[in-house]
């Protein structure tokens, strides 16, 4: 017979188990009870599969997740390694999710697609570099997020928001915030990490381009693009950046603190300098940004309340600073690079099969506008050079310099994020509020300078500390 002690003994991890929250559930907060024995890793990735079971008829955001008995199997055995003292990680049997366009290999159990109906059967060699950096983290494959509109794949359908009412939105979505995984792997060009994670009450960065390596990833331009972490929390956040960083040479060279040590630190916002942009001058064109009163109206609000507060707060505040828009991107009256043609070519053709072998077979493109579409050698250096300058020299240095502070800061539902893309520096996203309008979270992003991560890590986290942490959806 068991005493009621001993049965309550027994009884705890199960309880424990059941009473855990997908919603708001982080890593850090995982590990704790993983560490102690309280929770397995079979128990969690159950309770996460059975979360996508029930609302990703609805969601659409997952693309492809390996069988079932694979991911408990591998589990059951990362497990073991825990119980024997043998951790490989701080993402030790934690699940994650990854993006479609982010390489892995055929014996995981899911498949690399990009979404495209023409690319379901492509059979990659290895993993990306950056899979393979988190495989003690069993993970699953969500939709991308570059497909015309937001959210949209000829595989998966429309993704829908987990916390939008009233129907599908377009442009939100994200598995992280539905409770899939505690974090997940994304990737950017231009707003493919902000614009989601804003509008899903989530944190993200786009690194610097070259601090994560982005072999094996389908890219649309090498020059812009970088993969980038995810997550409810900037522990999190930090934690899986700093799995993932490397330079892009190869070697050691890269943070010289990590920036899980950086969040933990803490801080004030009195060391922190920050520029502002004014939103009503990046606010996108209706064409971009569904024009709704009775929503753009207390965005705005919240967005200069959260400006006045830095303003009180910073150590410096500059408002309205003159940031370069977009549109000086252009050079001859020609987007400035188009590598996407050359990038997409160099990938199908590594694969081990792929029925399409290059971006001809896969894109019936329009032969009257091709010209239109190609640079040569020479203009593609003058239009990269181009780039470069406005975005850096005459953009975000400029400012950093003149104003002399870290961080420039505005409303992440505009185009600043193509001043990182133009740039190859780092932007994050943080959440500020939700619409009473439709319950649509949204937030501001944050630029700094090169290899400047850390200042962004900062302001995520004074800001945390400041207005406290998300508010789940409500599935």
């Amino acid at each position: 017979m068991f005493s009621v002690s001993q049965f309550l003994e027994l009884l705890l991890p199960t309880l424990k188990t059941n009473a855990l929250d997908l919603l708001t559930a982080d890593a850090q907060s995982i590990a704790t009870p993983l560490q102690q024995g309280r929770l397995s890793s079979v128990e969690l990735v159950e309770k996460y599969l059975d979360s996508i079971q029930l609302h990703d008829g609805r969601l659409h955001a997952m693309l492809s997740i390996a069988p079932r008995e694979d991911l408990l199997r591998t589990v059951a055995a990362l497990d073991l390694e825990r119980t024997q003292r043998n951790v490989r990680g701080p993402l030790h049997g934690i699940p994650i999710i990854i993006k479609d366009n982010i390489a892995t290999h055929p014996d995981l159990g899911m498949k690399t697609t990009c979404g495209s109906l023409a690319l379901q059967d492509m059979r990659p060699y290895a993993n990306t570099r950056v899979a393979d950096k988190v495989k003690p983290a069993p993970f699953q494959q969500i939709a991308p997020s570059f497909s015309i509109p937001s959210g949209w794949s000829g595989l998966g359908g429309q993704c829908q928001s987990a916390y939008v009412r009233g129907g599908v939105d377009p442009d939100d979505t994200v598995g992280v915030s539905a409770g899939y995984a505690p974090f997940s792997l994304g990737s950017e060009t231009d707003g493919s990490l902000v614009s989601p994670a804003s509008t899903a009450a989530l944190y993200t960065i786009k690194p610097t381009i070259g601090l994560v390596s982005q072999d094996g990833i389908i890219s649309i331009s090498h020059t812009m693009d970088s993969a980038g972490p995810m997550a409810k929390t900037p522990h999190d956040l930090a934690a899986l950046l700093d799995i993932i960083w490397e330079s892009a040479s190869g070697d050691s060279a890269g943070p010289t603190k990590s920036f899980y040590d950086i969040v933990s630190s803490g801080g004030s916002w009195g060391e922190l300098s920050i520029a502002t942009l004014g939103y009503k001058k990046w606010w996108p064109p209706k064409e971009f940004l569904k024009p709704v009163e009775s929503a753009t109206n207390p965005m705005h609000s919240e967005i200069q309340a959260a400006y006045n507060e830095m303003e009180r707060l910073a150590k410096r505040f500059a408002p309205n600073v003159p940031l370069p828009m977009p549109s000086e991107y252009m050079l001859d009256g020609r987007d400035t690079v188009a590598d996407f043609r050359v990038d997409l070519d160099r990938y199908l053709q590594s694969t081990e099969y792929c029925r399409v072998r290059s971006i001809q077979e896969l894109i019936n493109f329009n032969i009257e506008h091709a010209d239109n579409l190609q640079l040569g050698p020479g203009e593609y250096e003058s239009h990269l050079s181009h780039l470069r300058k406005v975005a850096r020299e005459d953009g975000i240095d400029h400012i950093l310099e003149k104003y002399q502070v870290d961080v420039i800061v505005g409303s992440a539902d505009t185009a600043m994020t193509a001043l990182a893309s133009g740039s190859g520096y780092p932007v994050g996203a943080v959440h500020l509020g939700y619409l009473d309008y439709n319950g649509r979270p949204f937030g501001l992003a944050v630029l700094a300078g090169r290899n400047q991560e850390a200042k962004i890590f900062k302001f995520m986290n004074v800001r945390e500390s400041t207005f406290g942490p998300r508010r789940p959806p409500s599935l």
